[in-house]
């Protein structure tokens, strides 16, 4: 085998696994602004409505209004808890500063209210932003720099002793600028905080200046909030690229390579610079990020390879030193990444269970889709979400060849990602792989859920779609969709295995607006619950339909529910919010801080909507709790 092919083949193979798991982190991270962005939402929509309770166009001087005494009271026990949520979890001692002087204030005008509540969003959403990313390239830099020379020890048969990178060493990875404006990705990440609080609190002015009408104003400052949320991803990507570059650069000068060469991923979104890059080599003392070693742009989705003047032919068996660096050892060539790291990075003796827990269920009144699937008794942990997953896919005839399941460090519950290299994507779906979380603290119930969920998703492949536009991006109106039948089709299949038990509804904005409308066509008349049209849509999906839903989204728009419609879910949510809220409590551990807090949150909203008339287009604990009373009383 030609020596730059080999290479090329493999390194391009290391490169797609990485851009996919921090595509899946970004995915994660999305799911946290858009939580932020509803949490921001509510505060403005709550104090919007305060203020309309005097005049139907709130002006700049209305805002600037003090709070009255009892208001004034409320608010400074509000700033109490602002303040020690701040403490506890170590913001910007800045921030903590400001909001110890507000405390103390006898005076705060309702502008400067406002502010406050959105700067406290803004700053716990980007101290969680820094940590979670934190942890994220630590773990990067380990996994570029030993799959590295995996690769290198597997290509040349010849193993070297690397040391195990110890936690000091990692941190210099991240504490290490690598481009020349001297910044790490911590740096960049509390500017564009920076960014954000100035740009929301220049967007109200100009909102209150201009009399906008006040759903226009918060969707004007969701949308400013939306940018900052891409440019967090694209951060994300880059700075993720550049690190693991390095990592992998160390790694294969600890291995004696002296050059390197640049390969590029070739297709229709390559840059001009990659494409000039591409089969360039360089010498290792010439490394330099942005110049002669990715990343060269932001989203760059370039690699570097080992460069050796020579040719060379993989065999049988190939040499790996002992630990001792004394003498070699013979080892299989098809020895695992995982084996090759536990017996020469861990020092931890491979240990497989030849056990199969694996209990088939019985068929009868069962669809294929559950053949010998896991009972869920037998269900603890990683190995056996993947198993179940596993089997799962090979029921509905996904070739996990090409799209592998995947337990794997994930900010979202799951994660199904399109290959967007094939050529034909614009007319034909093609995914990556099935993701699920990597110790996913729900209960086995919700994470078997949302393997269903996924694989509906992945059922897709190769078959016809239309969810792209012009540019090859992404509809929302068609992922909107196709997410509202992902999730109803995961809990009817969630009922067909064998859970009784009733769970919150994922994706709750999408299911309360779109379900209402699809019972009002004809192929959907006869649903009365989400299970329901969990059942209409799998059935389409298991035939390869369900692809093509522009003309179905067409006629979903036509549709006019009544004045007021959700407002018939009202009393029941009243009723039954504590076993609501435990509901979606289940299904969010560890995500929802107080239970007083969200339902008041959600309470406001319901007054909101009957004060106004308006719908919010926050996702959130509005849209949460009526998902879950369509769950618990159908859908009207």
């Amino acid at each position: 085998m030609e020596n730059s092919t080999y290479w090329a083949n493999r390194f391009k193979a290391l490169e797609d696994r990485q851009y996919r798991k921090s595509a899946a982190f970004v995915e994660g991270l999305k799911a946290k602004f858009d939580y932020a962005d509803d949490e921001l939402e509510t505060s403005l929509y709550k104090w919007y409505s305060k203020l309309m309770k005097n005049t139907d166009a709130p002006s700049l001087n209305d805002a600037k209004k003090l709070l009255k005494e009892n208001e004034l009271k409320e608010f400074h026990w509000t700033l109490e808890q602002y303040e020690k949520y701040a403490k506890e979890h170590g913001l910007d001692p800045e921030w903590i500063k400001k909001l110890e002087n507000a405390s103390a204030r006898k005076h705060i005008s309702r502008y400067e209210q406002i502010q406050l509540q959105m700067r406290q969003t803004e700053e716990k959403l980007y101290a969680e932003y820094n940590n979670e990313c934190y942890g994220y390239l630590g773990e990067l830099v380990e996994d570029s720099y030993y799959h590295t020379a995996y690769e290198i020890e597997k290509g040349t048969g010849i193993g070297i002793d690397l040391h195990k990178l110890d936690r000091d060493t990692v941190e210099k990875y991240l504490t290490h600028p690598w481009c020349q404006d001297g910044k790490v990705f911590s740096d960049r990440i509390w500017q564009r905080k920076d960014e954000l609080v100035r740009t929301l609190d220049q967007e109200l002015t100009r909102q209150l200046i201009t009399g906008t009408d006040p759903q226009k104003a918060i969707d004007a400052i969701s949308d400013k909030f939306d940018v900052s949320k891409r440019q967090a991803g694209t951060l994300v990507m880059t700075e993720s690229a550049a690190i693991a570059s390095e990592a992998s650069k160390d790694s294969m000068k600890n291995l004696g390579v002296e050059e390197y060469e640049i390969l590029a991923t070739l297709d229709s979104r390559t840059s001009e610079m990659c494409q000039e890059m591409d089969g360039q080599h360089f010498r290792m003392s010439e490394y330099n990020p942005g110049l002669t070693a990715p990343p060269f742009h932001p989203n760059c989705r370039s690699t570097t390879i080992p460069y050796f003047d020579d040719e060379f032919n993989t065999g049988e068996t190939r040499a790996a030193r002992d630990k001792n660096d004394k003498d070699y050892e013979r080892v299989p060539a098809d020895m695992k990444y995982g084996e090759w790291k536990e017996k020469y990075i861990d020092e931890k003796p491979v240990e497989k269970s030849e056990k199969d827990d694996t209990i088939k269920l019985e068929e009868q009144g069962r669809i294929g889709i559950m053949k010998d699937l896991s009972d869920i008794d037998k269900m603890k942990g990683n190995d056996d979400i993947q198993k179940f997953a596993e089997q799962l896919a090979d029921n509905l005839n996904i070739d996990r060849t090409r799209i592998p399941v995947e337990v794997i460090p994930l900010g979202y519950n799951g994660n199904s990602p399109v290959d967007t290299s094939r050529a034909d994507i614009s007319q034909v779906c093609h995914f990556d792989a099935l993701q699920l979380k990597k110790d996913d603290p729900r209960s086995m119930e919700h994470r078997i859920k949302t393997a269903f969920h996924e694989s509906y998703h992945v059922s897709l492949d190769g078959y016809e779609w239309d969810a792209l536009d012009k540019k090859g991006m992404l509809i929302s109106s068609w992922a909107d969709l196709e997410d509202t039948f992902a999730e109803s089709s995961a809990h009817y299949l969630t009922q067909e295995y064998g859970i009784g038990k009733k769970l919150a509804p994922a994706y709750s904005d999408k299911l309360v607006r779109n379900l209402p409308r699809l019972k009002q066509l004809e192929e959907f008349k006869e649903c009365n619950t989400i299970q329901d049209f969990g059942r209409v849509a799998f059935e389409k999906r298991k035939k390869g339909q369900n692809g093509v839903l522009k003309g179905l989204i067409k006629r979903m728009k036509q549709v006019e529910l009544p004045k007021g419609y959700q407002t018939q879910y009202f009393d029941y949510i009243r009723e039954n919010k504590d076993e609501l809220y435990k509901m979606i409590d289940e299904s969010m551990p560890g995500i929802i801080r107080s239970k007083e807090t969200y339902i008041n949150r959600m309470e406001e909203m319901m007054k909101f909507v009957e004060n106004t008339g308006m719908t919010p287009s926050t996702d959130g604990p509005y849209f949460e709790f009526l998902a879950c009373a369509m769950q618990m009383i159908g859908v009207k």
